[in-house]
């Protein structure tokens, strides 16, 4: 694998960074809400053709709760990635080039980092409490931080790949 000096890279363009890092929350909310759409489609045909049951009662249920969380995800975990993935990236990016598996970790550790800040503080100043919010936070970030961090990266080499080739 070749190393590329800092000069080598292309320039961070604001614009690109933004729009790659806005796609990705959208997607899953997109997503979520594709699921639940053909989820109760099929549960209408599969209703009308006379094939209710248990075993499909618990796969819409679960495909439900999959959903559910895409959409809760987007919704409260667009925020933070795009204020602090913007950040970060940014200085990432002007020494690195967008590698999807290093984004990703990072994304990881900065969702990690931040809640476990937050909680601590929550604790020392809440006599022993924290926020659920920031629980919600922690546990839900740390599955959805490194899959956005993956197709943040993604989609923009691929943007930077159509300005630099």
């Amino acid at each position: 694998m070749s190393t590329l000096a800092v000069s080598d890279l292309p320039p961070v363009n604001p614009k690109t960074l933004r729009r790659s890092l806005c796609v990705v929350p959208l997607s899953t909310l997109l997503l979520g809400l594709a699921v639940i759409f053909a989820t109760y489609i099929a549960a209408m045909i599969f209703k009308i053709l006379g094939l209710e049951g248990e075993t499909l009662n618990g796969l819409f249920g679960l495909l439900s709760l999959i959903a559910l969380t895409c959409i809760a995800a987007s919704l409260i975990g667009a925020l933070p990635f795009l204020l602090l993935g913007e950040w970060t990236l940014k200085k990432y990016l002007k020494r690195r080039p967008a590698r999807p598996v290093a984004i990703a970790f990072g994304a990881f550790l900065t969702n990690t980092g931040i809640c476990l800040t937050g909680i601590g503080f929550s604790v020392f100043l809440l006599n022993g409490t924290a926020p659920a919010l920031l629980l919600v936070l922690l546990y839900a970030g740390s599955f959805f931080a490194p899959i956005w961090g993956f197709a943040f990266a993604c989609h923009y080499r691929a943007a930077q790949h159509k300005h630099h080739p």
